[in-house]
């Protein structure tokens, strides 16, 4: 099987992060994977250069940004270039699909699939969409088109059944050809940072939490931060790791709160991080309070593998990654009263964190380890091509 993996997104946020495990596995299955990485940052942004240190091979598409209707209707240069690049990028995978003789196309994003949509059509490759998110059904443009990808799918593979349950909401025919293959914790190389660990070890609280993620009022951060402050309590901590240069002002106004709070809790913001494990390993809880529907939760699973337990928003597919009081907690509701109170019940329980933590690890097993992930996607190639599993 040659594989060809439309990878449109530059930056590593968790659907590129789950997008690379699936390759990984589809290669460890003896699969042959070319990744169409974008032009649009040098070198494909931070994910050409984690496909390059994994030895992926890449070649180069435009892509483009999100059709805005707006634009199309009254900007003339607009309209030209983003109709332009839907030739221009089919074009390019119709060679490619000859040039290097693919078997296979794979894409995780309905821009992608857009871009290359006219040879998509052309080419009736088999097609398997790895379905990281649930579909957007505030445009009927994007509905259409994630319809369109759904009926061209021979396969989908959605990352839990939260995103399953929502595909068949929205499109029933998808019930016949979609699996669940839940990821798997992302695959770092190397060793995490002991110089790092040691330092944190040195200053955590009593109650140690973290946060990693994007930082973004959806994420529920301010929800957090205003709890945190709230709790005005010097024996707990919360370390905040993510941000960058497009949520500079978000980040700066949550600093500022802090700071004007005089709240007795500790919260330090560590900025963006390229390896958060000293973070998780520290910390004593890993908080994640969504206020939007995760379709799953990549930190959640990077945090057990650990040995960190989480507290998760009710909302999406976080829960499915949390048994209630065994291994990690739910929240009631992303409020900062739910937060208080569950931060607090977790103070009150100090000696049950470690097996917490635990189990956390544990549940990783035949769940979530590496075998489990790469026998189902064993399963899903196999029902193209058993010869070359």
């Amino acid at each position: 099987m040659r594989i060809l993996a439309l990878m449109p997104g530059t930056q590593l946020f968790g659907s590129e992060r789950g997008n690379i495990e699936g390759y990984k596995a589809m290669r460890k299955s003896g699969a042959k994977l070319i990744v169409a990485i974008s032009n649009r940052e040098p070198g494909g942004g931070e994910v050409g250069k984690v496909l390059r240190e994994e030895n992926f091979q890449t070649i180069a598409f435009p892509y483009g940004g999100k059709f805005d209707k707006h634009q199309m209707r009254t900007i003339k240069s607009y309209r030209k270039r983003q109709l332009k690049r839907l030739w221009t990028n089919s074009i390019l995978l119709h060679r490619a699909i000859k040039e290097h003789r693919i078997t296979h196309v794979t894409t995780g994003n309905w821009l992608a699939f857009l871009f290359c949509g006219i040879a998509l059509t052309v080419n009736r490759v088999p097609l398997i969409y790895r379905m990281g998110d649930a579909p957007e059904t505030e445009s009927k443009f994007q509905l259409f088109i994630w319809h369109w990808m759904v009926r061209r799918a021979t396969t989908i593979v959605a990352i839990s059944e939260f995103i399953k349950a929502k595909a068949i909401e929205h499109s029933p025919r998808s019930r016949k050809k979609i699996f669940v293959i839940l990821n798997r914790p992302i695959q770092r190389q190397g060793s995490a940072s002991q110089e790092l660990l040691e330092k944190l070890e040195k200053e955590k609280l009593p109650l140690q939490l973290v946060y990693v993620g994007q930082m973004t009022s959806q994420k529920g951060i301010s929800v957090l931060v205003d709890a945190l402050i709230r709790l005005d309590d010097s024996r707990i901590g919360c370390w905040i790791v993510g941000g960058g240069k497009y949520t500079a002002n978000f980040e700066a106004t949550l600093k500022k709160n802090v700071r004007d709070s005089q709240s007795k809790t500790t919260i330090k913001f560590f900025g963006f991080q390229s390896d958060v494990r000293p973070f998780y390993v520290a910390a004593d809880w890993h908080i994640a309070p969504s206020l939007y529907e995760e379709p799953l939760g990549n930190i959640v699973q990077e945090a057990k593998a650990c040995k960190t337990p989480s507290i998760v928003s009710p909302y999406g597919g976080l829960p499915e990654l949390i048994t209630p009081n065994i291994n990690g907690k739910i929240l009631k509701t992303v409020s900062a009263e739910a937060i208080i109170q569950t931060i607090q019940d977790i103070a009150d329980h100090e000696a049950l964190h470690d097996s917490y933590g635990e189990r956390a690890f544990e549940s990783i097993k035949g769940q979530l380890d590496d075998s489990t992930f790469d026998a189902r996607w064993r399963m899903i190639l196999a029902r193209f091509n058993r010869k070359s599993i």
